[in-house]
């Protein structure tokens, strides 16, 4: 697990997979078609029952290595059985339905070789609603725990990490609360360690976010990532005041879909 030998691949690129069949061809080649070429790309299929798997075996670049979940286990579980197998020194992460821009690997590993004292590195993403670029979406460019008050501090699909970060953190944590928050649960634990993160202000991976993906944010999801952000406060040990924030999600995800909307187009529009 991230091994630093000489004959490894410097980067190691983790990858989720589960019912991505229509989407799952773009991010694949966009991950072949880098730039930077020293890697190796580690996709988990979390026992997808679409094509999933047989659009993955289809690809013949010795780069893959294609991993199964014999049920379906989660986004958590996927890349911490990436993680096992990883021998890279930096470990990318990637989703099934975004599409990662040409340089991308590059100029985060340009980074990270050049800036020794930063962790992790993200990036701005552009915003895909499925027929279109509706704008882009940053992230505060030297986030802290203090991020963590006002939303995710990273796009989680965009991060290059070192190894030996994840080592440290033992990956992913696997449980209920989690399911669908966790980067965030991992960024609470990232500052806990005293970990520095950056993000690259130019956008460096297409997002996609439909309104299919709103109506996913369900109130049960709400509840689970509420819990996140508590135990998260707690452990950064912040102020008591703080915990109020930890309501936001639920909020949020009691408001119609249209206003969810109307809500992102207004934000993307003012960055």
């Amino acid at each position: 697990m991230y091994g630093n030998s000489k004959e490894c691949p410097l980067v190691s690129v983790i990858m989720g997979v589960y019912n991505s069949e229509t989407t799952l061809s773009s991010a694949v080649k966009s991950i072949l078609n880098q730039s930077y070429s020293n890697f190796e790309f580690l996709i988990c299929d979390d026992a997808s029952t679409d094509d999933s798997l047989q659009l993955l075996s289809s690809f013949k670049d010795q780069r893959i290595k294609i991993l199964k979940n014999e049920t379906n286990q989660g986004l958590a579980y996927s890349l911490n059985k990436c993680l096992e197998r990883c021998s890279g020194h930096y470990i990318a992460r990637m989703d099934a339905d975004d599409v990662a821009f040409s340089t991308r690997l590059q100029v985060q590993v340009e980074f990270l070789e050049k800036h020794k004292n930063i962790d992790a590195v993200g990036t701005a993403v552009s915003v895909w609603d499925g027929k279109k670029i509706i704008g882009v979406r940053k992230f505060p460019e030297f986030p802290d725990e203090r991020s963590l008050l006002k939303s995710n501090p990273f796009a989680h699909p965009t991060m290059m990490i070192k190894g030996s970060v994840y080592q440290k953190l033992n990956g992913y944590h696997v449980d209920r609360s989690t399911k669908r928050a966790e980067d965030l649960d991992l960024w609470f634990r990232f500052f806990s360690h005293g970990y520095a993160g950056y993000n690259i202000q130019s956008p460096l991976l297409r997002y996609t976010e439909t309104e299919a993906d709103f109506n996913k944010r369900s109130l049960s999801a709400a509840i689970g990532i509420a819990k996140v952000y508590l135990r998260g406060y707690r452990l950064l040990k912040m102020p008591v005041y703080c915990y109020g924030y930890c309501l936001k999600p639920i909020v949020s995800s009691l408001l119609p879909t249209s206003f969810k909307l109307y809500l992102r187009k207004r934000k993307l529009g003012n960055q």
